[in-house]
Parts: structure tokens; C-alpha cells; sequence
């Protein structure tokens, strides 16, 4: 065993880190910083540490950094804008409004709200500010006209944040006046949302809400003991209702009922008086997720079944896989095949699709790819279309741009604790942090597999699906599994020709449980042989047996024969054109851009000049410069 290297040392001792294994590349030790001391009792080492980059990460109080020679470069965070204190408090006409609608004087003065005029439509504004710890953090304004702005670039934190810190109970309510009525009301530990739900589609179908404001401030929930919710019992109220309690935790939350003609705290203020909305709140009830329920507590659900048909699964943009299957979170997919089928590509080409186009965050645990360097290099190839390679058309710019799509919607697992207790434990703070919809598991044999206890493998490998099952339901997320089969028997098929047999679900080597518990079932066989007959740069055809769609409005039984492009690391369906999610990701960031071909067998001309990372105003991010003339609306 080599000596510590005496300068790596020196300088992971400056940082204040000990007790690193200098023989070991990845690994996990205690973090020295004051919010981790004492969390030895946790018997969980939060510090990961990359010997070979000089990186280190706290993934509990996010200290990081990079070790170079005797010192270390703290890594570059997010930097937000800190506003301006609007020291003019609000005026009469504001104080009129507000007294409308119930709100009292003192209640505005104890808030700090303000008031300008606009300088060019010298219309009145009121601003609510934002604090943490005292410290401004965003300013909201409200339009006489009903018009909202927050600090461009500042961060987005929950409104009267100071009032829940040391509280093991909580209130959340959907706008600032439902935080000042519950003020009114003797209700101090209320918190206000900063945006509100989401507006409506066309579509009629409410988006899931990204909740960057629970991303920045969700340490300060992690205590709470009771979290009451009262959110507008509109569509797009009960979605932001529903990813709150997803992401807190169902078994924590309560919902208030709100009296008939009422739709949020301040009605019920202004049209029944402080102890009537003291008496909701008091009498708020469990979320519904555990125990036995009655069928009439289904009643709302199966009418909306009955008005608006079953919950459709988001669909990948492969048009013949697609009439045979989608995702929906909250459930649990198996796939199998036969060593170098092809599974995990198949798998990343999944992922990327439904992060892409329908803004899916991963859980990723792969010893199937390994290094994770590699498998980011694959990720990277899947969203461009483009293979690692200037040749092929990839440039910096590109790799760039991937890594920051990839960055917002993959967290990649170490292997520091393999049992399925640690994994899950680290999903579950990411659904609570980030708001995953996806947890991956590639292999099965990934897992730390402890049978003590366990009478058979099988009553074992039961138990453990039990596991994702429960953690599936419980936080609406989709849990894909990848399991090797059994040595496949070899078959005579068309010609004579000896072929191995397409493994089923049953064949997963050590359980039938794979197939029972599991919800769909997917298997990749790859067809050897067939690359002959292709162009550079196809390998064999590949095709995905779906074996078993539980419920009949995400799928059916079915097959699909894909091209495979072993250059690119990219499948389109057989005979069909290969695309590339990264024109379809711009779009929707509001970056124009000229279509560009994948020719196969050809070079693909540098995007350098149609892609750029995107440019951010007040509203968000918008177009950046780029040629848009003749190109039309975005395709969605």
C-alpha cells in the first residue's frame, strides 16, 4: 500500500478534510463544515470526495470544491440578484384595497409592504418583499391591473419564510393575501408559494410544477412534523397541491376543505371572519394515502375519469412504440434481455425523450456504464444525435449545451451504499429537493443483496420489489429495474438458422415475482446478423418486446424493430428517419434554430451557429439571436 501523498494531503488538510483514503479514487468521509457536525450519529458520510479530479461534494449542506496543489477553489454556485429595500411603505389607495378584502393596517406594516408608481404608466404597484433570515431575498409586485413581477435573477424562495423556523407545524398557502388573512386570523406559521400554480394549457391539462422555490428552501421543511396545505381547489391548484404533498411527503401534509363559494384563505376571511378560517385550518384533514378508504372518497376521481377519460402516460416520440406504450410516474417497469442487447441504450434513449419532452428529472444507479464520465459522454451523443466525435459534427458548443440540459435533469448515484435502504433514502431526498419523476436500477445486480432473514431467493427478491413498490406509490415516481435472464435456450428459426430465444419476464434469473409485481415489461433482443444489410454507421436491428402493460390506457402487448445507430448511440424506428431531442429541447427554451438532417454515412455540418445557450431577461429565458426567418412556430 503506497504513502499518503504528502501535498494532496496538505491540501485536503487545509480544506479542513480528514480521515481520505489516498488509495481510493471515490469515496465518501465526514464533512467538516458546522451545519454536518454531529450528523456521525446518522452513521451517514455526506462528504464525497473525487481523488483522482481533486473534487469534493457535501451532498447534506452542498460544500464543494476543488483541491489544487496546497489549496482548494470553491466551486462556482448559482449567484443570485439581492434587491433593492423598497423603504416606502404602502400608501392609502393600497391600504383601501387590501381593507376590501379583510386585510387590516398592522398586517401590511408588520410585512413590510411598499408601493411605487411606475415611471412611464405611472400606474401603482405594491411589492411584497421576501425575506430569509432577515436577509431581503426577492421583491413580488402587483399591478393595480393584476400584472406580477419577482426580482429578475433573484432567488425564489417561499414569502414569510422567517415564520416557520423552529416550528414543527406549518401552513402553505397559494399567494401572499392567503398568508396575511391567516396573519389576521392568529395564524403566524404560514408560508406563501411565490408564483402561484401554473397557468392552464390549451390543452386543458395542468403541468406538473417544477417548485424551484421548494429546490432552495426545502432544508427549511425537513422538520416539520405536520404540513397543511391550502391551495386552490382549482385543476391547476390541485397539481401544485399534489406535487407539494408528492414532494413533503404525503404522510405529513393535511388538507383544508374549504367551505362552498370560497376558493382560498382570504375568501374565507372576508366572507366569514377570522374564527371561521381558524376552524378550517384547525380541522384539516389527512392527505388520503394510507389506511382504508370508502368508495365515495373516489367519487371526484372517477368523475374526471368519466369527463375526461383515464390518465394517459407520456409518450417518446416513437410513433408505432408509442400506440404500444407510455410512462406514467408512480409505476414500476422491468427490462430484460440477453447480454449486449442493448437494454441500457435503449433505456437512455427512454430517458432522454421523456426529460426532453416532458420535463422528467432521473435517479440514475448504473454499474452497466461505468464509468459515469462515459455515461454522460452516451447521454450526451443520445440528446445531440451526433457521435463523441468532430466528424460526426459535435463540437464544444454542443457538448456544452447537452451538459447543461443533462445537469437539469439527471443526478447520477455513486456506489458508496449499494442496499436498498440507501437508495432509496437518497431518491427520497431527491424527490424532495428536485422533484424526480424517475428512479433507474441497472443493474438488478447493483443492489447490495442481503438475504438474511429471507427463507428463499425468491421470498427475498419479493420483499425487495415490495421495497420500490411502496417508494413507487408513495411519491408518484417511475422506477425502471434492469434484470438479466437466465442462459436462453438456442432455437431453429427461419433457414435453419440456430437463434437464441426471446427471453420473457418469467426468465429473470431468480424470481416469477419480476413478472407479477411488475407493472410493464419490456424486452430488448437484438438481431443478430441484420447489420449486414445496413449502411454505416446502423449496427443490428433491434426489437422491443413489450410484454406486459398492466393497465390498458398506457399500452398494450406488442413489438417494435428499431435501427440502431452504434456511432450516435441513437434508435428510430425501423426504416423510419433518426432525429435528435436536442431541436426539439431548444424549441421549447425559446432558442430558434435551423433544423439540421442527420444524413447517416455523411458528416453532419457544426451547429455552432444555430445553437447557444439561451439568454435570460426579467421574464425568463428567452430567443437569443439566431436566425429565424421561414422557420415557423415550435412544433408544439
Amino acid at each position: 500500500m503506497s504513502s499518503k501523498p504528502s501535498k494532496l494531503h496538505d491540501s485536503f488538510e487545509a480544506a479542513g478534510i480528514s480521515g481520505v483514503n489516498y488509495n481510493a479514487d471515490q469515496q465518501y468521509v465526514w464533512c467538516p463544515q458546522d451545519e454536518c457536525t454531529g450528523r456521525e450519529k446518522s452513521h451517514l458520510k455526506t462528504l464525497s470526495i473525487k481523488l483522482s479530479e481533486g473534487l469534493f461534494k457535501c451532498h447534506h449542506c452542498d460544500w464543494s470544491g476543488k483541491i489544487k496543489d496546497k489549496n482548494y477553489t470553491p466551486a462556482v454556485k448559482k449567484e443570485f440578484v439581492l434587491p433593492r429595500e423598497n423603504n416606502v411603505m404602502v400608501g392609502s389607495w393600497w391600504i383601501e384595497w387590501f381593507a376590501a378584502r379583510g386585510i387590516e393596517k398592522h398586517v401590511l406594516e408588520f410585512f413590510k409592504v411598499g408601493e411605487y408608481v411606475h415611471k412611464d404608466t405611472k400606474e401603482k404597484w405594491v411589492t411584497f418583499p421576501y425575506y430569509r433570515d432577515g436577509k431581503l431575498i426577492n421583491n413580488k409586485s402587483r399591478s393595480e391591473k393584476k400584472d406580477f413581477r419577482l426580482t429578475p435573477g433573484a432567488e425564489l424562495i417561499f414569502f414569510n419564510l422567517d415564520a416557520v423556523k423552529g416550528k414543527s407545524e406549518v401552513l402553505i398557502v397559494e399567494g401572499e393575501p392567503d398568508c396575511m388573512a391567516a396573519y389576521q386570523a392568529s395564524i403566524f406559521n404560514c408560508v406563501s408559494v411565490p408564483n402561484g400554480a401554473s397557468p392552464l394549457p390549451k390543452n386543458g391539462i395542468p403541468v406538473v410544477p417544477k417548485l424551484e422555490y421548494l429546490d432552495n428552501c426545502y432544508k427549511e421543511f425537513e422538520d416539520k412534523e405536520k404540513i397543511i396545505l391550502f391551495i386552490d381547489n382549482d385543476p391547476v391548484g390541485v397539481a401544485l397541491r399534489e406535487e407539494l404533498a408528492r414532494r413533503l411527503g404525503r404522510d405529513r401534509c393535511w388538507i383544508v376543505e374549504v367551505p362552498e363559494g370560497c376558493k382560498d384563505a382570504n375568501d374565507v376571511l372576508l366572507k366569514f371572519g377570522t374564527e371561521r378560517l381558524r376552524e378550517i385550518i384547525k380541522n384539516a384533514i389527512r392527505y388520503p394515502i394510507k389506511d382504508v378508504n370508502r368508495p365515495v372518497d373516489y367519487l371526484d376521481a372517477v368523475l374526471d375519469i368519466f369527463e375526461n377519460g383515464y390518465p394517459k402516460g407520456d409518450k417518446i416520440g416513437f410513433k408505432e412504440f408509442d400506440e404500444l406504450m407510455s410512462f406514467r410516474p408512480g409505476e414500476l417497469t422491468m427490462i430484460t434481455g440477453i447480454p449486449n442487447s442493448g437494454k441500457s441504450a435503449f433505456l437512455d434513449q427512454v430517458l432522454i425523450r421523456l426529460a426532453s419532452r416532458h420535463g422528467w428529472r432521473h435517479a440514475v444507479l448504473s454499474r452497466e456504464q461505468y464509468p459515469h464520465s462515459l455515461h454522460i459522454a452516451k447521454l450526451t451523443e443520445v440528446f445531440t444525435g451526433r457521435g463523441m466525435d468532430k466528424r460526426q459534427g459535435m463540437t464544444k458548443e454542443l457538448v456544452i449545451t447537452a451538459n447543461e440540459f443533462l445537469n437539469e435533469h439527471f443526478f447520477i448515484f455513486g456506489f458508496q451504499d449499494l442496499t436498498i435502504q440507501g437508495i432509496l433514502d437518497r431518491a427520497t431526498q431527491l424527490v424532495i429537493q428536485y422533484g424526480i419523476r424517475a428512479l433507474v436500477v441497472d443493474p438488478w445486480n447493483t443492489l447490495e443483496h442481503k438475504t438474511d432473514g429471507f427463507a428463499t431467493e425468491t421470498d427475498y427478491i419479493n420483499g425487495i420489489l415490495k421495497e420500490f413498490v411502496k417508494f413507487k406509490d408513495t411519491y408518484s415516481v417511475h422506477v425502471f429495474l434492469v434484470a438479466h435472464p437466465k442462459k436462453q435456450p438456442k432455437i431453429k428459426v427461419a433457414g435453419g438458422e440456430m437463434k437464441f430465444q426471446v427471453p420473457e419476464l418469467y426468465d429473470i434469473a431468480g424470481s416469477a415475482h419480476f413478472m407479477n409485481v411488475t407493472d410493464n415489461g419490456i424486452t430488448i433482443y437484438r438481431n443478430l446478423g441484420t447489420r449486414a444489410d445496413k449502411a454505416f454507421p446502423l449496427g443490428d436491428t433491434v426489437t422491443a418486446y413489450v410484454q406486459k402493460v398492466r393497465n390498458k390506457f398506457i399500452g398494450t402487448q406488442g413489438q417494435v424493430t428499431f435501427d440502431y445507430n452504434f456511432v450516435a448511440s441513437t434508435y428510430s424506428e425501423e426504416h423510419a428517419d433518426f432525429t435528435n431531442e436536442i431541436d426539439d429541447w431548444s424549441w421549447r427554451k425559446g432558442i430558434r434554430s435551423k433544423p439540421i438532417p442527420i444524413v447517416l454515412n455523411k458528416p453532419i455540418p457544426p451547429l455552432t451557429d444555430f445553437y447557444k445557450l439561451p439568454i435570460k431577461n426579467e421574464f425568463g429565458l428567452i430567443a437569443s439571436d439566431l436566425p429565424v426567418d421561414g422557420f415557423g412556430e415550435p412544433p408544439f
